[in-house]
């Protein structure tokens, strides 16, 4: 009797913890981020993260000061991905935005996952 009250504390304390941490990962990231005029407008400590589809990888962030995050939106710079190893860069799609001039989308690429697998994303505000 006394391990079945144990056993039945245990299992309770182990749902909460995994509720609790249910919110922690990348469902709060909604905002899809396609532009660097998107990015601009990110506040400072939004979160924000750098996602691949294929290989899994979720890297999340919080903007800074000096806005580093806008680095995933620079075509000279390459990222490192953690979960296959390959190097993520950006390519931009001119002209897929016609009603908005002088706004590119960008796509982000990776060596290994291909084109359109990773992407940037914001949690709301």
């Amino acid at each position: 009797m006394k391990y079945k009250h144990l056993f039945s504390t245990l299992l309770a304390i182990g749902v909460l913890n995994s509720v609790s941490f249910a919110g922690l990962g990348q469902g709060q990231y909604t905002i899809n981020i396609e532009t660097l005029q998107q990015a601009e407008k990110l506040r400072e400590g939004t979160k924000v993260a750098l996602v691949c589809e294929a290989c899994k990888t979720f890297q999340p962030s919080t903007m800074d000061k000096k806005k580093s995050f806008l680095s995933f939106f620079n075509s000279n710079a390459t990222h490192g991905c953690p979960g296959c190893g390959g190097q993520v860069t950006v390519k931009a799609l001119p002209g897929r935005n016609v009603k908005v001039q002088n706004t590119t989308v960008y796509t982000h690429v990776c060596t290994k996952c291909g084109e359109n697998s990773a992407y940037t994303c914001a949690a709301h505000e």
